[in-house]
């Protein structure tokens, strides 16, 4: 059988809508997998960083639903199969579903989202960064794309474990009997060793160098965040939008072919 005027329209409107979300679940698998394969660039192959490769596997599973849904719809309107239009219309529903579902949670939880993530990261800060390799690359990472240092502000590495007499620490900074403590390389705004080892040699109650960011990585998160909602959420109303044609288009198909 095969489809004429308005519907022959639509119905490569389908394939091309499909075609452009099967491409899209390659994109998302592929980097999940070099994501996977690369994750010493923040991560660090250790055994505590169980938690960030399981969230690797959520996107690399995320980009195998999406890359098979975009297949099934291809087939489904090139064949003009009910059956598998019907099916790709059930699954894009549920995950159209989910991003309501996530959005709305987020936007009513957000206040203490960002209290977990507060907590989270000055425990990283103060107790974890030196005794996981994980997590002191992640951290180095942050600071050093966001430019920042710390969780609020650069003193708290002064009662962190990077400061602390515990030898256990990959590297112990200056103790307090000295009246300075030290900061992360990560800190530094110079890519030079020899200056920033002057800059992040810090007394207690003292001000930082200029050669510090003096900015912490949790208000600069959030800012980050802030000054980028207009382009986020414009960006997932857009796919929304191109949801919902793919699903009014879908079943309109799958109408049009039951009818013929």
């Amino acid at each position: 059988m095969g489809l004429t005027g308005c519907y022959a329209c639509m119905k490569y409107l389908v394939v091309i809508f499909n075609l452009i979300f099967w491409l899209t679940g390659i994109g998302v698998l592929a980097v999940s997998i070099w994501l996977y394969f690369d994750s010493s660039v923040y991560l660090g192959n250790t055994d505590d960083s169980y938690m960030y490769f399981v969230a690797i596997f959520v996107l690399m599973a995320a980009g195998a639903i999406m890359f098979l849904i975009g297949l099934l719809g291809c087939c489904g309107a090139l064949q003009e199969s009910p059956c598998m239009l019907g099916t790709f219309f059930i699954f894009l529903l549920m995950i159209f579903a989910a991003e309501i579902t996530g959005g709305v949670w987020a936007w009513m939880y957000k206040d203490e989202v960002n209290k977990i993530i507060e907590l989270q990261v000055t425990k990283m800060v103060k107790d974890e960064y030196g005794a996981s390799k994980s997590v002191q690359n992640t951290i180095d990472a942050v600071q050093h794309d966001l430019h920042c240092c710390g969780a609020m502000q650069p003193s708290d590495w002064a009662h962190s474990r990077l400061n602390s007499k515990d030898k256990s620490a990959v590297e112990v900074g200056i103790s307090k009997t000295t009246g300075f403590y030290i900061l992360p390389a990560t800190c530094c705004k110079t890519k030079n060793p020899d200056i920033c080892d002057l800059h992040r040699k810090v007394k207690f109650a003292g001000q930082v160098f200029d050669g510090i960011y003096t900015e912490g990585c949790i208000p600069r998160l959030q800012r980050y965040f802030e000054d980028n909602m207009i382009i986020m959420v414009g960006i997932g109303i857009g796919v929304g939008i191109i949801q919902v044609l793919g699903l009014i288009f879908s079943m309109a198909l799958c109408c049009a072919i039951r009818s013929e």
